[in-house]
């Protein structure tokens, strides 16, 4: 916080918060790592921050015990994953630079006895990041995908690799 004195008065002024950098990208165990750093904040203050994110995952059925696995693909789930809300304390400077980590939803449907389910891939976009504070809030563009294991075959389907 700025202080101005004008003709003996007091007069407090906010400094402009503002987000300098905001990225997202996918981690390879399928989470969605978003970071940030913010600047022009009241130094030594707790800021809240939530990151969220459409997202997109398939899971897979496999068959257990086999050397190479044969398997079904789950119906995709489509949902908005949240992370959980953080508080992070600006620096002396007002800075604040941070991560969370959004993570994929958990199937809906269930495997046959002697196949066992696994992440196959996951999408996630329209990510934003919100300080809860100021407010503000940053859009991040993009989409960030990854795709946990396996190989193309005959149908276009990916089967897992080992």
């Amino acid at each position: 916080m700025k202080t101005l004195v004008l003709f003996g008065l007091c007069v407090l002024t906010a400094n402009a918060a503002e987000f300098t950098q905001a990225k997202a990208g996918a981690d390879s165990t399928g989470n969605l790592v978003v970071s940030w750093r913010e600047i022009g904040l009241d130094p030594g203050k707790l800021y809240g921050y939530q990151a969220s994110a459409d997202v997109t995952v398939t899971y897979w059925c496999l068959e257990t015990g086999v050397r190479h696995p044969t398997g079904k693909a789950l119906d995709p789930v489509s949902s908005v994953s949240f992370a959980l809300p953080s508080d992070f304390s600006a620096s002396n400077s007002g800075t604040v630079s941070g991560e969370l980590l959004l993570s994929p939803p958990p199937p809906v449907e269930t495997c046959d006895l002697g196949y066992r389910r696994v992440l196959h891939d996951v999408t996630y976009g329209n990510v934003k990041l919100v300080e809860m504070v100021s407010p503000l809030e940053k859009e991040i563009d993009g989409v960030f995908s990854v795709l946990m294991f396996g190989k193309t075959v005959g149908s276009g389907k990916r089967l897992p690799t080992y």
